[in-house]
């Protein structure tokens, strides 16, 4: 849902965890990052410009995104497994058959 309101758009968003919640919030501060960095640069140098942001940030945000995900997955190692593992099933081969049996 969406609420207009002064120029504003506000937008309700339903996040699983903080997580989530931290990786939306650094995309639209990356987006507001590149913006600022259209605006201010100069004539004819404003795809480099956001360019620039976009490698620069854009690759902190998504290393942050990155040990987001493998703490949670750490955490989840020391709650233990699932209960009923998984059968392993045969893998194919280097050719991409399956082993014969």
């Amino acid at each position: 849902m969406d609420i207009r309101q002064g120029g504003l758009v506000m937008m309700m968003i339903e996040v699983q965890d903080e997580r989530e919640r931290l990786v939306a919030e650094q995309a639209l501060l990356a987006l507001r990052a590149m913006d600022r960095a259209r605006d201010t640069a100069e004539h004819g140098r404003g795809l480099e410009a956001i360019e620039r942001v976009a490698v620069g940030d854009g690759l902190d945000v998504v290393r942050q995104m990155v040990q987001q995900s493998l703490s949670a997955h750490a955490e989840a190692q020391k709650r233990g497994s699932a209960s009923g593992g998984a059968p392993a099933g045969a893998r194919p081969s280097s050719s991409g058959s399956l082993p014969k049996t």
